[in-house]
C-alpha cells in the first residue's frame, strides 16, 4: 500500500469557510419556503432572463431580476423573490455535512432539460437502493423549483455561475453543444462540494442506482487510488464472485466520467483543478470525459501527448499513475457492476460473474435519450406524469418465440453470419407478431402494451465478433432486447399516425382518452371529406412490457382483462404453411433460417426437402395454393381445392367491403376457377360457411341486454356485457375466450370484438392468426407505411465478412409480412408487394 501525505485539515477548513462565503454571495437567494405538489415539472415554469452582464460565457441564473411565469400563462408574470414557491435552498458546509454518511456524498448535476428526462427517476432509484446521502445540484430556477417539489430536502442551488445556454443551443443530445457544456459544468460543481472536504461519488442523471455503493467504496479509502471511476468496456476481466475494482485496469481503457468516487486528499485536490483548467486553456477539446482522458491518459488517448505518458508499475496492479502528475493514481471500475446499458441488458455481465450490482449507466444503448428513457421504463422505474398510468383501454399480447438451438452460444466467431442470419429471421418473426397486434389495437382504437421481445444478436454502430461487441464470449442468448434493438424509439413513442379509417371506436364515460375519468372529446374523429362518409384518423400509442406490473398502473386493468386464444385447428394450419412456426421444428436453425422464406422453398409431404423455386408473385401464389392442397390432405395439383372450415371457420366479408389487391393479378384465373370448383365441392358435401351477420346487425346481435350501445354517440355505458359463446368465439369463462372463426380483417375483429369493448385490457394469444389485413387497401398501405418508419435494423456486419460474402454491413428487419394468412374471401394466403 502506497501511503499518501495530506495537507493540514486546518488549512481545508479555511478553505472550505472560503468558499461558502463566496457561494453565498454569488448564489444569494430570499425566496420563501412553502408546499407545493408532489409532481412539478421543470416545463411547468418559463425563464424570462434580463442580462446585462458584459460576460457573455456564463451567466448567473439566479439573478435577483430574474424572472419566472407559469408557462400555461404567459401574460401572468410572478416575481420570485415575491412568490410562494419553494426551491431548493443554497450550497453549504453545514447542509452537506448533515445529509453526509462517512463524510460521503453521491450527487447528480442537472439543468431544467436533463431534469425534465431523468431528475424524478434518478432519484426514484436512488431511494429504492437505500441511499441517504445523496443531492441534486440546480442548475436554474426551474429545476431548483422542480427538484424542490418533491419535498426531499435533498437539492441545492448551484454555487457558481453557469455556462449560459442560448436558445439556439437548447438541445440535449450527445455531442450538442448544450451538452457539451453542461459536462464541464458537473465538474466544475462537483469539485465545488467535493472541496467542502467530502469524498465524491459522482453520477450522471441518465443512470440508475441498484445497491448502495458505500460500503464497496469505503474499502478503497486507504487504496492507492484517488480515482475510481466507470469505463466504455463490454466486458470485465474480473474471476467470478469477486467484486473489486478492474483488475485488468490499464492506461488504454476508455474512461466514462458518467459514474467516478474521488476520495478526499491533496492530489484529489490538484486532479479537480488540472481537469477544470483543461477546458479553461481550450474551450473545443470537447466534452468532460475527453478532457479528462487526455489528462490521466496522455499519449495513450489519441496519441495526444501534451500532458505526458500515463505509466503503470505492475502489469497485475489494478491502477496507473496519470498522464500529467504521476503522484496521481487512477483505477477504473468493472463493467459488471458499474454497467452500461451493454453490460446490463446484453450480457448481463453481473449475473455470468455473481458480482453486485450498484449502478447502470445508461450508454452503449440506442443513440437518443429516448432509447435510454424506454430501458428505465422496462424496470418499471422510470417516473412518468401521473395521466401516463391511466390510459384508454388497452391491448396486450403474447409473443410465440423461436427456440434457439442448442448449441447457438458456442458458435466460433468464423459462423457469425450463421447466427446474424438467426438473429434476423427470430426478429422478423417476433416483429410481424408485433405488426398483427398493432393492426388489431388500432382498429379497435386501444394502447398497445408491448411484449418481452428476445434478440439473438446484438446491434451496435461497429461490427461483433459471433454476435458480441468485442469479445466472443462476454454474453449469453438470448437477451430481453432493449427497443432500440428492433424499432426507432424516438418514432414509436411519437406515435404512429394512419388515417383513413370509415368507423370510430367506442368510447366509455368511465375513461376518456386522457386518462381522466370523463369522456374526453373524440381525438380521432377527422374532417368529413366532399359531404361524403366521415373519416377517422387514429395514432398508436404504446406502453413499456413492463407496464402491467408497474405499481403506479392501477390494478383495475388486470382486474378486467380477457385473453382471447385461437382454435387448434386454426393454428395447425397456420403452422403448416409456416406463417406460424413448426412447434416440432423451433429448435432446427437449418429449418428456423427458412421460416416466412415460401418465396423461395417448398413445403412437401414429408416438410424434409426445399427446393429453390421462380420467386415472382404469380408463381409464389401459385405454390401456395398448392401447399395448401397438401396441408388439407388433397392431391389435386392444379390447387383447385382451397382453404374451407376443416381448418377453422373462413368467413366471407360484406361484398360493399370487399378489396383486391395488386399482388393478385398474377395467376388469378387460377383463382377465380378454384373458387367456383370450392363451391361445388363444399355444396356436395354439405358444409356450411358461418357467415357473419351485417356490420349494423352484429353489434346488436352479438350485444347482452346488460350492456347499450347507443349507434349515434358510439358510446359504452359502464354495464359490463356478459359474454356467451357467438359464430366467432366460444366461451371458457368470462375472463377467457377462443376464436372458432379466424383470421378476420381489421373490421371483421372491431365488430366481432364488439361485446369486449369495455374490458380494460383485451389479452391475445396469437395476433398473427387472428388478423388477414385491412379491408381497405389505401388503409393497409398507409398503415405499413407508418410500421415501415418505427423498424430498426441491425448493424453492423465485419469488413472481412462484407468483402467475403458481398453483403452490406447492415441488415433491415421486415415488420410488415410478406405473407399474410388466408383472407376470408379469397381463402388463400395473400403475397404482400
Amino acid at each position: 500500500m502506497i501511503k499518501r501525505t495530506t495537507k493540514p485539515f486546518a488549512f481545508y477548513s479555511f478553505l472550505s469557510f472560503f468558499l461558502i462565503l463566496i457561494s453565498k454571495n454569488v448564489f444569494a437567494t430570499d425566496y420563501k419556503e412553502t408546499n407545493t405538489s408532489y409532481y412539478l415539472s421543470s416545463s411547468t415554469v418559463t425563464i424570462h432572463q434580463q442580462i446585462n452582464s458584459d460576460d457573455k460565457s456564463f451567466d448567473d441564473p439566479f439573478r435577483r431580476h430574474e424572472i419566472l411565469t407559469p408557462a400555461s400563462s404567459f401574460s401572468t408574470e410572478r416575481h420570485l423573490l415575491s412568490s410562494n414557491i419553494t426551491h431548493c435552498p443554497d450550497l453549504s458546509f453545514e447542509a452537506l455535512k448533515s445529509i453526509a454518511v462517512n463524510n460521503t456524498i453521491l450527487m447528480t448535476t442537472c439543468d431544467k432539460l436533463i431534469w425534465e428526462m431523468f431528475g424524478p427517476s434518478w432519484v426514484h432509484a436512488v431511494e429504492l437502493a437505500n441511499i441517504t446521502y445523496w443531492i441534486v445540484i440546480a442548475l436554474d430556477p426551474e429545476t431548483s423549483i422542480a427538484a424542490a417539489s418533491l419535498g426531499k430536502g435533498h437539492c441545492f442551488n448551484v454555487p457558481l455561475k453557469r455556462h449560459q445556454i442560448t436558445p439556439q443551443t437548447e438541445k440535449f443530445r450527445w455531442g450538442s453543444d448544450h451538452w457539451t457544456r453542461r459536462t464541464w459544468d458537473k465538474v466544475r460543481v462537483a469539485n465545488a462540494v467535493y472541496s467542502y472536504g467530502f469524498h465524491v461519488i459522482h453520477s450522471d442523471t441518465d443512470a440508475t442506482w441498484f445497491r448502495n455503493p458505500l460500503p464497496f467504496f469505503s474499502q478503497y479509502l486507504n487504496f492507492e487510488s484517488d480515482f475510481l471511476l466507470s469505463t466504455d468496456l463490454t466486458m470485465t476481466m474480473n474471476p467470478k464472485n469477486i467484486t473489486d475494482v478492474e483488475r485488468a485496469t490499464h492506461e488504454h481503457m476508455n474512461l466514462n466520467t458518467g459514474i467516478y468516487f474521488i476520495r478526499y486528499s491533496e492530489t484529489g485536490l490538484d486532479l479537480m483543478k488540472k481537469w477544470i483548467s483543461v477546458y479553461q486553456k481550450d474551450p473545443h477539446v470537447g466534452h468532460d470525459q475527453d478532457g479528462f482522458n487526455s489528462l490521466v491518459r496522455g499519449a495513450a488517448f489519441r496519441g495526444d501527448a501534451k500532458y505526458g505518458a500515463a505509466r503503470k508499475d505492475s502489469s497485475i496492479a489494478p491502477y496507473f499513475r496519470a498522464a500529467f502528475n504521476h503522484s496521481v493514481y487512477i483505477s477504473a471500475l468493472p463493467t459488471s457492476s458499474f454497467a452500461n446499458t451493454y453490460t446490463f441488458c446484453n450480457a448481463r455481465a453481473y449475473e455470468l460473474f455473481g458480482h453486485d450490482l450498484f449502478v447502470v449507466h445508461w450508454v452503449w444503448g440506442g443513440s437518443t435519450t429516448h432509447s435510454k428513457i424506454q430501458n428505465i421504463r422496462d424496470l418499471g422505474l422510470y417516473i412518468d406524469p401521473p395521466e401516463y398510468y391511466h390510459p384508454r383501454r388497452l391491448l396486450s399480447f403474447e409473443l410465440d418465440q423461436l427456440a434457439m438451438p442448442s448449441h447457438y452460444n458456442s458458435i466460433p466467431e468464423s459462423q457469425t453470419e450463421v447466427m446474424i442470419q438467426f438473429h434476423i429471421k427470430a426478429a422478423n418473426y417476433q416483429l410481424q407478431q408485433f405488426y398483427a397486434a398493432a393492426a388489431i389495437a388500432m382498429s379497435l382504437d386501444r394502447v398497445l402494451v408491448l411484449p418481452t421481445f428476445l434478440c439473438y444478436c446484438s446491434k451496435n454502430w461497429y461490427m461483433t465478433v459471433a454476435c458480441r461487441i468485442h469479445e466472443a464470449n462476454n454474453a449469453l442468448f438470448p437477451f430481453k432486447c432493449p427497443l432500440s434493438q428492433l424499432m426507432r424509439v424516438q418514432r414509436i413513442l411519437a406515435g404512429v399516425q394512419v388515417s383513413g379509417w370509415s368507423y370510430d371506436a367506442p368510447q366509455f364515460p368511465d375513461l376518456g382518452r386522457s386518462g381522466s375519468k370523463a369522456a374526453a372529446p373524440d381525438a380521432s374523429t377527422g374532417p368529413t371529406t366532399g359531404g361524403g362518409p366521415k373519416i377517422f384518423n387514429r395514432t398508436l400509442e404504446i406502453r413499456e412490457r413492463s407496464f402491467l406490473t408497474n405499481h403506479r398502473t392501477p390494478k383495475s386493468y388486470m382486474e378486467d382483462r380477457v385473453v382471447v386464444d385461437v382454435s387448434d385447428k386454426v393454428l395447425k394450419a397456420l403452422r403448416e404453411m409456416k406463417i406460424i412456426a413448426d412447434e416440432a421444428a423451433k429448435g432446427d436453425i437449418s429449418v428456423v433460417t427458412q421460416l416466412s422464406e415460401l418465396s423461395t422453398s417448398k413445403v412437401t409431404e414429408n416438410k424434409e426437402e426445399t427446393k429453390p423455386l421462380n420467386t415472382t408473385v404469380g408463381n409464389v401464389h401459385k405454390l401456395m395454393r398448392k401447399m395448401l392442397n397438401v396441408v388439407l390432405g388433397k392431391e389435386d395439383s392444379t390447387g383447385s381445392t382451397l382453404f374451407t372450415s376443416e381448418a377453422g371457420h373462413i368467413i366471407p366479408v360484406d361484398p360493399n367491403r370487399r378489396r383486391t389487391f395488386e399482388s393478385e393479378v398474377e395467376g388469378d384465373k387460377g383463382i377465380k376457377s378454384s373458387k367456383k370448383e370450392a363451391s361445388k365441392e363444399t355444396e356436395k358435401k354439405g358444409l356450411e360457411e358461418k357467415p357473419i351477420p351485417a356490420p349494423n346487425k352484429l353489434n346488436s346481435s352479438l350485444l347482452n341486454e346488460t350492456s347499450t350501445l347507443d349507434s349515434d354517440k358510439n358510446t359504452l355505458t359502464n354495464e359490463k356485457p356478459v359474454l356467451v359463446t357467438t359464430e366467432v368465439y366460444s366461451v371458457t369463462n368470462q375472463s377467457y375466450i377462443t376464436l372458432t372463426t379466424a383470421p378476420l380483417n381489421d373490421f371483421q375483429l372491431f365488430s366481432a370484438f364488439q361485446p369486449l369493448a369495455s374490458k380494460k385490457i383485451i389479452h391475445l394469444k396469437w395476433p398473427r392468426a387472428m388478423f388477414s389485413g385491412f379491408q381497405d387497401e389505401t388503409l393497409e398501405k398507409g398503415f405499413d407505411l407508418g410500421m415501415r418508419n418505427v423498424t430498426s435494423y441491425w448493424c453492423c456486419r465485419s469488413p472481412e465478412s462484407q468483402k467475403k460474402d458481398h453483403l452490406p454491413s447492415e441488415a433491415l428487419f421486415t415488420i410488415v409480412p410478406p405473407l399474410m394468412p388466408p383472407s376470408s374471401d379469397s381463402k388463400t394466403p395473400r403475397i404482400k408487394e
